[in-house]
């Protein structure tokens, strides 16, 4: 649930004046459906640099699941980054710019505990019962080991200089103030 936290949160310091949406970077890993269309139509276009992150067939992301009979869904914000395979470093990721439709992980019909709790080739379980790893000696930055990519005319480089932070059972960049 700490991606959902993060989602709202980000909408609260953005809303409540704190900061501007175009100076916050959030990037989600396994992230719930947790909002409204209008809400995820919202943050999509107030917060360009928004990102939900995927682990192949972790089932987080697509629960509570989709209603296309009903339409009372709920939805994520953009933009998705779908990472196919073990998420170690080096490996390939795909950019959806549409959430919650039939490409991207949404077409994954095996789902996964177990790709919830590993990200980044790290077991989140482990990793929290052990402590922060910038504390320790062995700390390696999961993030920042990608090469710039472009699609279309949209520009994604995981280098920048954003602040991360694990919680302990799911993850979020929380926000980043300029």
């Amino acid at each position: 649930m700490g991606a959902s936290l993060a989602l709202i949160t980000s909408a609260y310091i953005a809303q409540t004046g704190m900061s501007n949406p175009q100076n916050m970077k959030v990037v989600l890993l396994g992230c719930p459906r947790c909002t409204d269309y209008d809400f995820a139509m919202w943050h999509s276009i107030n917060f360009p640099y928004s990102y939900h992150i995927i682990h192949a067939h972790d089932y987080a992301p697509r629960v509570p699941f989709f209603d296309n009979i009903d339409n009372i869904s709920l939805y994520h914000p953009r933009t998705e980054i779908w990472y196919n395979n073990e998420m170690r470093e080096g490996d390939s990721f795909v950019i959806c710019e549409q959430t919650d439709q039939p490409f991207c992980s949404s077409k994954i019909q095996n789902l996964s505990t177990p790709d919830h709790m590993h990200y980044f080739n790290i077991d989140i379980v482990r990793w929290s019962v052990s402590g922060c790893p910038k504390n320790r000696e062995d700390f390696k930055p999961i993030f920042g080991t990608h090469q710039r990519i472009h699609i279309e005319d949209y520009e994604f480089e995981n280098s920048s200089p954003v602040s991360y932070l694990l919680a302990s059972v799911v993850i979020v960049v929380v926000v980043n103030y300029l």
